[in-house]
């Protein structure tokens, strides 16, 4: 038998360690070897105390390594406590930045710019308000505003890149409201102090110091946020700065909580009053009522410049539009896999005035002229020759996006499969999943089938590589406006009512399924469609219907994910039902509770709890169910008996 290592405790001895580099549960072990859990702060000991982790993450373990190793005499704590520091505080902030908001990520492929040689006055007006002296600043915000389509990102985008050339400090956050990473305002302050460390390292040491002391400081009010990670550390510099921090935030009516677009703004305006801080805001929104009213409060408007794109110059806007086409017009007669079908005049001086009047002043429609004219699938010239058409046939009306409208109703009455391409685009708007392979388990189309459907579309959606998923993207943010307005969308209009009601009913009336990806999939679905609609004699129908089925094999963690929407569908239901619908409550909370109570021993703890916290009814079914089909436990004894009696021994 190997030797053991002695290691003595003196009574002399105390190591410590920091309490917050082991926030984890702590464990005692006293000299008598006993494991006691102590509550959180330091516990009150007598004798010798020896602090040790009872686990970790990166941080250093005590004893890491040692074998055969005896201790003996002392008492070992591990102690929590408030105030505690972190020893990467670094790494506390990476966690919490979403790198998707930057202007240079590589997760916003091809991100929209200005064309070059557009957009000429707008971006040097700007960029004269952003470089002018602090001395003779009046303005600390600037409000660039405007419709879908008027080019707000691509002018951001443009300005953020010439200003990072120009060694300008800048930070930027591109609210995206598909994306969950950048759709809120929790990232934002993170995002922006991240790149205020790449642009001002000077900052550095200020920001991590508090930070370290002071851990769960992104959990804080955006006011302490900004006034302990941004606002102090610039004042502190020892220079000051020449020039100004700016920070650009582009498609704040993104955000998918519309008070904290007012409060960010209410906030960002109390920072601006501080006239000795080298900060200043470019915002870019549509017009939104929420949006200017928090604009006009008096805190913020005496800092306030607007630059609306709707009152631009509509002449420097036609020749900026006109320069778009012909520059993009002769790429694709250089590029085109069907270039040798386009004739050497093409296209004619007369066909690029015309989609430049139609435009109205608004790129949008420049652009999806561009896209459709363009598409691989068809002849440039042919495609071209089509939207002349619709133009044609489209009467001249006030509405700046008649034209833009009559191309969509085009586009759209090419559409095979409209009806299903509906269903997909309607899921994605009521349920904001846009993320193909969910959509695809969602409704068990095959891998791909939603790419298909799609196909139709590409002038319009995109079906774009994030992570290690595809996502659906619309390329113009007119075009879901345009769907849910029937005055503009006539016969292609999406009733949102119509459509959730639809849906509901095809995944209530579905046959279950032996997988727990595409289960998940479809109680995600109800869970969020249910709270989006009310009772009827049609959902009355399907939930009566509805089916459900879990196999034993199904991961238990993956569990927690689905146990999670089975508990928001059986109060969704408790909802509906009221007290003229108790027979669909009753249906639902049963064919759950069948399924689960069948696996229930086997059930990780977690998914207990879930159900005991927030579901009484279906626990209680549970419980019923498990206690009826339980089959009695058999003892050792009597199980030897049996094989005893069968093998005809005699105990």
């Amino acid at each position: 038998m190997p030797s053991q290592t002695r290691v003595e405790l003196e009574d002399t001895l105390a190591v410590t360690i920091p309490p917050d580099v082991y926030p984890s549960t702590s464990r005692a072990v006293s000299e008598e070897g006993r494991e006691e859990n102590t509550q959180s702060g330091r516990r009150s000991t007598t004798g010798r105390e020896l602090l040790i982790p009872t686990e970790t993450n990166d941080n250093i373990i005590m004893f890491d390594n040692a074998q055969n190793m005896t201790i003996t005499g002392g008492t070992f704590v591990q102690q929590n406590g408030m105030g505690a520091t972190v020893k990467d505080p670094f790494k506390v902030l990476q966690k919490r930045v979403a790198t998707s908001a930057f202007h240079n990520s590589a997760q916003r492929v091809d991100p929209p710019r200005c064309h070059p040689n557009t957009r000429i006055e707008i971006l040097r007006f700007i960029y004269a308000w952003i470089i002018k002296s602090f001395s003779s600043r009046r303005e600390w915000i600037l409000w660039l505003n405007g419709a879908a389509g008027a080019g707000k990102s691509a002018i951001v985008q443009s300005l953020a890149e010439q200003c990072a050339l120009a060694s300008i400090a800048v930070a930027s956050f591109f609210f995206f409201r598909n994306d969950p990473s950048r759709n809120n305002v929790s990232p934002f302050i993170p995002t922006v102090v991240y790149q205020l460390l790449q642009a001002i390292p000077e900052v550095l040491d200020t920001v991590m110091r508090v930070i370290e002391r002071n851990p769960l400081i992104f959990d804080e009010s955006l006011e302490s946020q900004i006034q302990q990670l941004i606002v102090q550390p610039l004042l502190q510099l020892p220079c000051g700065m020449s020039r100004p921090f700016v920070i650009f935030i582009d498609g704040l009516d993104e955000c998918t909580d519309r008070g904290h677009q007012v409060n960010l703004i209410r906030v960002l305006g109390t920072i601006s009053s501080r006239r000795e801080l080298p900060l200043i805001f470019l915002i870019a929104s549509r017009r939104e009522p929420q949006i200017e009213a928090a604009f006009v409060r008096r805190s913020v408007s005496s800092l306030l410049h607007i630059q609306a794109l709707d009152n631009a110059d509509i002449e420097q806007t036609s020749s900026d539009i006109r320069e778009f086409l012909n520059s993009e017009f002769n790429d694709i007669k250089q590029t085109h896999l069907r270039k040798h079908l386009i004739p050497n005049n093409w296209p004619s001086t007369s066909a690029v005035e015309e989609i430049v009047e139609k435009s109205s002043g608004q790129f949008i429609y420049a652009l999806v002229v561009i896209k459709y004219v363009s598409s691989p699938r068809g002849n440039p010239a042919r495609q071209l020759d089509i939207v002349r058409n619709v133009l044609l046939r489209t009467a001249s009306v006030q509405n700046p996006f008649a034209h833009l409208d009559a191309l969509y109703r085009y586009i759209l009455s090419q559409v095979e499969r409209i009806e299903d391409v509906f269903d997909v685009l309607a899921y994605a708007l009521l349920t904001e999943i846009t993320d193909i392979p969910n959509i695809e388990n969602a409704f068990e189309h095959p891998t791909g089938e939603v790419e298909v459907l799609l196909a139709d579309f590409a002038a319009l959606i995109a079906c774009e590589s994030y992570y290690n998923s595809t996502q659906i993207k619309f390329l113009h943010k007119s075009l879901p406006d345009f769907l849910l307005d029937k005055s503009r969308s006539e016969e292609f209009y999406i009733d949102m009512n119509v459509r959730c009601l639809k849906l509901l009913c095809m995944f209530l009336e579905k046959s279950p399924s032996k997988s727990i990806t595409l289960s998940t999939a479809r109680i995600t679905a109800l869970d969020i469609l249910l709270k989006k609609v009310k009772m009827s004699q049609q959902l009355h129908c399907a939930a009566l219907a509805f089916k459900f089925s879990m196999q034993s094999r199904w991961d238990n963690y993956q569990i927690i994910v689905l146990v999670k929407h089975i508990i928001g569908v059986v109060d969704s239901f408790k909802c509906l039902s009221g007290t003229n619908h108790t027979d669909i409550y009753s249906h639902i909370v049963d064919t759950f509770a069948v399924q689960l109570a069948k696996n229930w021993t086997f059930f990780h703890n977690e998914v207990k709890a879930q159900v005991e916290k927030s579901c009484p009814d279906l626990l209680v079914r549970i419980q019923a169910i498990h206690r009826t089909s339980a089959k009695p436990v058999q003892t050792h004894w009597s199980i030897t008996r049996k094989i005893a009696q069968f093998c005809r021994l005699k105990i």
